[in-house]
């Protein structure tokens, strides 16, 4: 009886070599010189596709002034409160993309806030004049 030979049997031929086309290029991998010291093809296997992007211009979009309000805090932290609630209400409506609504908080958080500044720095003016009087 003829034997069938196994697939791992040594004595079995080895399976055929692999035909590599000549028309194939080689394209060594990144950062590796191409070995004919020549410039790689580029081959694009897929057509160009016409697409359509959306441009949004960032001109209009107005400060929320939070530093200036987070001093307002420092200085005079019950208007200074008021002036953060404005410039976090002026970020959320920059993130939802409401730019006249932003523009009109970020005014109301200005307004707010320099005043908080103007107040603190004249309540720290004149506790200093105060400690100095005493002190004569």
């Amino acid at each position: 009886m003829d034997k069938e030979p196994l697939m791992n049997d040594p004595e079995s031929d080895p399976p055929p070599a692999y035909n590599v086309q000549s028309s194939q290029a080689y394209y060594p991998p990144f950062g590796y010189p191409h070995p004919d010291n020549r410039a790689p093809v580029h081959v694009y296997t897929h057509q160009p596709v016409m697409s359509t992007a959306m441009m949004t211009t960032v001109e209009g979009v107005p400060s929320d002034y939070l530093y200036l309000s987070i001093l307002s805090l420092i200085c005079c932290w019950p208007v200074g409160l008021f002036a953060v609630l404005m410039a976090i209400k002026t970020r959320d409506m920059i993130a939802h993309g409401n730019v006249d609504g932003a523009k009109e908080t970020s005014r109301k958080a200005r307004r707010i806030a320099i005043p908080g500044v103007v107040i603190g720095c004249m309540l720290f003016a004149a506790s200093v004049i105060i400690n100095i009087a005493v002190r004569i």
